[in-house]
């Protein structure tokens, strides 16, 4: 298990390299191809019904791109299920044609939840999004999904198991280096709204 996990490390870093910005492993737009650097935070609220602030949580996350495209987050869940988790990965186009103005790209990484029973993970998604010009301000719809092989424990020889999740939201620029960003994500079977920004340079 050990070498399988090794391998894909290795896959991500050679492929993140390889290929330009087009995808990440936070639900969000595509990043302009080139060298960006990212830095956003947003805040959930698991609740939608009752409106409560159980379970609320924040998340903050940083993508680059350039010679190679990396992406993490930290983030960490009230007492409705608990915990923190932390995520490390990497991005980039697939080797397909944009379809309507689409961006798609795949989206892997690697990581750590400490509340949802999901333990060590391994996440692989893809992202699709667009830009539209709406009187002179940008407006991207986003979606993100992904599969995880998760609750892996080499010491214990236990390969994991499947967990899906996603990410449906839209970004609105404001100027040129901020944007607002809000949306629905779906995991453990719980829907939450998110809702942040983001300073690029």
């Amino acid at each position: 298990m050990r070498n399988a996990m090794l391998m894909v490390l290795v896959a991500v870093a050679v492929a993140a390299g390889a290929a330009p910005a087009g995808a990440q492993v936070l639900g969000g737009p595509a990043l302009p191809a080139g060298s960006t650097r990212e830095l956003s935070f947003s805040i959930t609220q698991p609740e939608i019904q009752s409106h409560s602030s159980s379970g609320a949580g924040m998340v903050g996350s940083y993508r680059r791109t350039g010679r190679v495209n990396l992406s993490a987050r930290l983030a960490y869940i009230g007492n409705l299920s608990g915990g923190t988790y932390a995520e490390a990965g990497s991005f980039g186009v697939l080797p397909v044609p944009r379809i309507g103005g689409v961006d798609l790209g795949w989206t892997a990484g690697l990581g750590f939840d400490t509340g949802n029973g999901d333990g060590l993970y391994v996440p692989v998604g893809l992202n699709a999004s667009r830009v539209f010009s709406v009187r002179g301000a940008q407006v991207t719809p986003f979606a993100h999904g992904r599969v995880a092989v998760a609750s892996i424990d080499p010491q214990q020889n236990q390969n994991g198991r499947l967990a899906a999740a996603g990410e449906l939201g839209l970004e609105v620029g404001a100027g040129t280096r901020w944007g607002i960003r809000a949306g629905i994500g779906n995991a453990h079977n719980q829907t939450s709204l998110v809702m942040g920004f983001a300073y690029r340079r």
